[in-house]
């Protein structure tokens, strides 16, 4: 029987899959009660990806366009702000 990750008093999760800066496939996963809380972190941690040569993960060519261009707009974004 597989183990459960999360913890027991966590009910939301952000999954990140990106290709860091040397093009290694990677996932980072968030877990919280708090959803907008999480949602706050899972930003950061996506502009902090980009910030750091990081870009998302290219599954097929048309979901990777759609996705790399929703990354990158968000990532302006959350520049814009800080």
């Amino acid at each position: 029987m597989e183990e459960n990750p999360l913890p027991a008093e966590a009910t939301a999760v952000f999954d990140i899959f990106f290709l860091d800066a040397d093009g290694f496939e990677c996932h980072l996963k968030l877990t919280g009660e708090n959803t907008s809380a999480l949602l706050a972190r899972g930003r950061q941690a996506a502009a902090n990806i980009l910030e750091l040569g990081g870009r998302p993960r290219k599954n097929s060519p048309v979901s990777a366009r759609r996705s790399e261009s929703r990354f990158e707009d968000r990532g302006r974004r959350l520049r814009a702000l800080h």
